[in-house]
């Protein structure tokens, strides 16, 4: 039997009394050569199964959403992930690319990196982002994904540190932007667009001085309830990415047009901040 195996008779006697790691290898060898009618080498073919399931990208995918899910993670975050690694999957079955986890290399990540930033009509899906040429920005969202993900296959011991892809898969580098400041009759202009006399007009007002003053994510304007404003002391109480809270100011214009807006709002249209016949979600408010 370790003569059929290339192997030493005291290196089978390890492996079956537990004194030695059962590699890949071994299991392949072992699997593909020998009758299954001896016990061990049927605990091989379960290994051999276990493996093939532990190692294979689609199903450490969806562990790894589970895990995210468990941790926390909000559900913006969740599909960012869904999405992403997703459409890495796609890409390795589409280019004939093991499933092994084990077996994809940084050439391959390098590829599908490659894919994404020169591939105009991407994923064959028709979507109307993914028809031109994406900027730098959009590459490193994908090698963020993927830093996430090996990291996480790592630390659950499906891989070894030495062995991740992403060791020799330096960071996109993203071109830096200055972000000019909003000129001052523009933001005039815009808040002169709506009659601060009318419930949608005022609501539009509170929502351009508020991010003006605050700084806060569209998404988490648009969460905002009554119980997070505080027009005595002007703070507001913001919920962030991770459930985490923080408190950010408003200033003396922008707290008289919320209160302007909530006298006009009234009290008997439930807990959301924003509302007119329903809640506004965050592309509502970019359109505001």
């Amino acid at each position: 039997m370790a003569k059929r195996l290339c192997i030493s008779i005291a290196y089978l006697s390890y492996v079956k009394r537990g004194l030695r790691d059962i590699t890949p290898a071994f299991i392949e060898k072992a699997a593909s050569g020998l009758n299954f009618s001896d016990s061990f080498f049927a605990y091989i073919s379960m290994e051999r199964m276990t493996r093939r399931n532990r190692f294979n990208l689609e199903e450490q995918v969806q562990q790894f959403l589970i895990a995210k899910q468990v941790e926390g993670k909000s559900p913006v975050t969740l599909n960012f992930y869904r999405e992403n690694l997703g459409r890495f999957s796609w890409w390795v079955q589409h280019n004939r690319v093991s499933l092994d986890i084990s077996k994809i290399q940084v050439q391959h990540l390098r590829s599908f990196l490659a894919y994404i930033q020169t591939t105009p009509n991407r994923w064959n899906v028709g979507s109307t982002s993914s028809q031109h040429l994406p900027s730098m920005a959009t590459v490193d969202v994908y090698w963020r994904s993927l830093q996430s993900f090996f990291a996480w296959l790592v630390k659950e011991g499906v891989i070894e540190a030495k062995d991740s892809p992403m060791k020799k898969l330096p960071r996109p580098k993203v071109p830096k932007k200055i972000v000019e400041d909003i000129p001052l009759d523009l933001v005039r202009r815009a808040i002169d667009e709506f009659d601060g006399n009318t419930l949608i007009g005022a609501r539009n007002r509170a929502i351009i001085l508020m991010l003006l003053d605050t700084g806060i994510r569209l998404s988490e304007c648009s969460n905002l309830t009554l119980a997070d404003i505080n027009l005595d002391t002007g703070l507001i109480r913001v919920w962030g990415k991770g459930g985490k809270q923080r408190l950010v100011r408003l200033g003396e214009i922008a707290r008289q047009a919320m209160e302007d807006y909530l006298i006009l709002r009234g009290s008997n249209t439930g807990d959301s901040l924003w509302v007119i016949a329903t809640s506004l979600s965050p592309s509502t408010v970019s359109r505001a």
